[in-house]
């Protein structure tokens, strides 16, 4: 199919995605960016979307909480392809209308923000800093009451993502954190429990703050956990 479809004929298909909505131009991005490695292939993509950037822009600052995906697989395309027109579109996004969006996103979808925003600061210097000006932390707080119950993950990538917009963590911030950890641990079960690899929140809050670690930690039914592995199959492992 590909082969069939002139440089033209692109530009044309993502002109027909960008009006039927932003999932339908993710999709299509998310698809042209894994054909990345083809011969001539990200000219053809870049000029596809840079001709139709001025009509993905509208969709890109009309975004929901829900849309962070297809955001994400947008900007994969775009920043590879045709870093210019993607870095105008972001020039061109309100930063209170970021912050807005981020302020109404749940914890579960900020590992996708990170990845959707990875690229900005070579793209805009400045940006994320100039879109932490118009979100607090008390603002930001809020979202920690909807991390679903073991998903340690989620809460800290939420953390690690306010970070990324200029801010710094505080002493008060982390004792926040470790009672958002202590909430999250309190209901969890053994299929729930969702835990970072490697978190630099985790990090300080276990090493220079143990007893509000240890507060967090203490909260896990431990033996209600041992119970469940107990009865656990090989694949729960």
């Amino acid at each position: 199919f590909r082969s069939t479809m002139s440089p033209e004929c692109w530009s044309v298909l993502v002109a027909n995605c960008v009006g039927k909505g932003l999932m339908e131009v993710g999709f299509l991005a998310e698809r042209m960016h894994l054909l990345r490695d083809v011969a001539d292939w990200t000219r053809t993509v870049g000029m596809a979307f840079e001709k139709n950037a001025s009509l993905i822009a509208p969709l890109v600052y009309n975004a929901t909480p829900d849309d962070w995906y297809w955001l994400r697989e947008l900007s994969f395309a775009m920043n590879h392809a045709c870093p210019k027109a993607w870095t105008k579109i972001l020039q061109g996004w309100d930063r209170k209308s970021v912050a807005d969006l981020l302020l109404n996103t749940r914890p579960e979808q900020f590992e996708t923000v990170s990845w959707t925003l990875n690229g900005t600061p070579k793209l805009c210097s400045g940006w994320l800093e100039e879109v932490g000006k118009n979100m607090s932390w008390e603002a930001f707080v809020s979202r920690f009451q909807l991390v679903e119950p073991g998903d340690l993950r989620s809460l800290f990538e939420t953390v690690k993502v306010f970070g990324t917009f200029g801010k710094k963590l505080k002493r008060s911030m982390l004792r926040t954190v470790a009672e958002a950890a202590r909430a999250t641990l309190q209901a969890a079960s053994l299929d729930s429990i969702r835990v970072p690899m490697t978190d630099i929140t985790l990090l300080i809050l276990t090493h220079y703050f143990p007893d509000d670690a240890r507060r967090a930690f203490r909260a896990l039914d431990v033996k209600g956990i041992g119970r469940q592995l107990s009865r656990s199959l090989p694949r729960h492992w």
